[in-house]
């Protein structure tokens, strides 16, 4: 539902509500249904100028959970092939990154909304990778006579999975820079106070 239908389906769940209970009240069936329809003309107008819609606004949204749906549907994939990854380490990589990403993706929408599409499109990039080369890494492990050096392959699918967990968390530290200058910023402030406090 976007906030361009709102008005109209209001106005629809106005009218036989409001006309049933004047109705109720007062018994009369032309008087119900002329303030019903009063009625949702009415609230739907109003939530029309109330809440005016934006074209751009209301895509825009939909392309952001379209990617934050997509983002999520990867994560879920990697999470179910991660629990067929003998590798502690690479395990523990992929499991700590696909946690981490739904948390990103609520700060990002908690702090800045507009924020959120280009985030999940950069995630959708790094995400889709890390689907497509976990696929190829459960092939090397279930099978590894089959690929010539397949120690190695794994071992770099490891640093590659470590990478990743890498990427998610350095991208909520970037996320947080801004918060840290303004918490160093209020300590700075409050040192002399707190100074002054224990001398008086």
């Amino acid at each position: 539902m976007t906030r361009r239908n709102l008005p109209w389906i209001v106005a629809v769940l106005a009218f036989p509500v409001v006309g049933l209970l004047f109705f109720v009240l007062t018994g009369s069936l032309p008087g119900a249904a002329l303030v019903g329809l009063v009625s949702a003309v009415a609230l739907g107008v109003g939530i029309r100028f109330a809440e005016p819609f934006n074209d751009d606004l209301d895509a825009y949204q939909a392309d952001a959970r379209r990617r934050v749906a997509k983002v999520l549907s990867s994560v879920k994939s990697i999470q179910v092939m991660a629990g067929k990854v003998t590798d502690p380490q690479a395990r523990a990589a992929l499991e700590e990154g696909c946690t981490r990403i739904p948390e990103l993706i609520n700060s990002v929408q908690a702090r800045d909304p507009s924020g959120v599409s280009s985030t999940a499109a950069k995630l959708n990039v790094t995400t889709g990778g890390i689907e497509t080369t976990l696929a190829q890494y459960l092939k090397i492990q279930q099978d590894p006579d089959l690929y010539s050096d397949a120690p190695a392959l794994l071992a770099a699918g490891r640093e590659g999975f470590l990478g990743f967990r890498q990427f998610v968390v350095g991208t909520f530290q970037q996320l947080n820079a801004a918060e840290v200058v303004n918490y160093k910023a209020t300590l700075a402030a409050l040192q002399p106070l707190e100074i002054r406090q224990l001398t008086s």
